[in-house]
């Protein structure tokens, strides 16, 4: 059961910092419902579960690429950049557009499953991160990459981002409550932090 846990415990911690998954969880429950939020992290799950897979089931074989890992690092900057502008865009056109209907914005509702799919694939960092948790994990014995201890750990690597996701699910519900100025400057919020994230991994691979 210890391996279970330590996937739990992997599963949890690596998706707790800001990233761009909790922070569209966080986004589309406030501005939308809690259903959405939910479904949302549904569809993250689904590829964040693959991910970890893939990255412990072939963590020797993609550790030994460097040129891989480089790529993928790379390819992050971009991304973090881009959602960042994306939301920015965003928000300054709804803040023209704020006489929309309730009607329109339930129809815009539809999907979210397949965003948070979408929002998980593009997250480049995740595959470095399992791939770092199962060499280090491997090294000092705490896990097996045996089929029935590496089944235990990624069981229980989902269910700690399934916690995390619908922990930020639930929050979101609750600081909407408190915080009425959240859901207009949401995308702002959204757009600001991507882009300092963009330019921290920056700051990493330059040191």
């Amino acid at each position: 059961m210890s391996t279970f846990f330590y996937g739990f415990a992997a599963g949890f911690i690596g998706y707790l910092p800001p990233s761009m998954i909790n922070l569209s969880i966080v986004g589309i429950s406030v501005k939308n419902n809690l259903k959405a939020g939910l479904v949302f992290s549904l569809g993250a799950l689904l590829v964040g579960g693959v991910q970890e897979w893939f990255s412990l089931a072939c963590s020797d074989m993609i550790v030994e690429n460097q040129q891989v890992m480089s790529i993928l690092e790379d390819a992050a900057v971009f991304v973090l950049l881009g959602l960042g502008s994306f939301f920015l865009f965003k928000g300054i056109k709804e803040r023209k557009q704020s006489t929309q209907t309730n009607k329109e914005i339930e129809t815009k509702g539809q999907g979210y499953f397949l965003r948070g799919i979408f929002t998980s694939t593009i997250n480049f960092l995740a595959i470095p991160y399992w791939l770092v948790i199962g060499t280090v994990f491997g090294t000092k014995g705490w896990i097996s990459f045996k089929k029935p201890e590496l089944s235990f750990f990624i069981s229980g690597g989902i269910l700690g981002m399934m916690a995390l996701f619908f922990g930020y699910v639930f929050l979101s519900q609750i600081l909407v409550k408190k915080m009425s100025g959240v859901s207009r400057n949401m995308n702002f919020i959204m757009g600001i932090i991507f882009i300092v994230l963009g330019f921290v991994q920056v700051f990493r691979l330059l040191h």
